[in-house]
């Protein structure tokens, strides 16, 4: 899965005039070094289905108690391992690897 996105984001960045394109390379330099731990615990704040900013920003009339996004569901471990690991160091390595 993050293998097929790595290379639609390389060849976006690599291959077409994406507005914004040395932004979105800076920002995956940038998510490589930061630490797993940083960017795991902004993900729980932004994310996390009782308190974070995107699920009660999501659930403004006040008719459920929980947001739509749920982090600590199989998905939201899988869309955090994508994210913070994998996506980044391949997208780096695949960059300049497209012809």
């Amino acid at each position: 899965m993050s293998l097929a996105l790595a290379i639609l984001i390389a060849w976006l960045i690599a291959r077409t005039d994406l507005p914004g394109r040395n932004w979105i390379e800076f920002a995956f330099w940038a998510a490589f070094f930061l630490p797993t731990l940083t960017v795991t615990l902004s993900w729980i704040l932004l994310l996390d289905p009782d308190y974070g900013l995107v699920n009660t920003r999501a659930r403004r009339p006040r008719l459920v108690s929980r947001g739509p996004f749920d982090l600590y569901s199989f998905w939201g471990i899988v869309w955090i391992h994508v994210i913070t690991g994998s996506l980044t160091v391949k997208v780096i390595l695949l960059t300049p690897a497209v012809p």
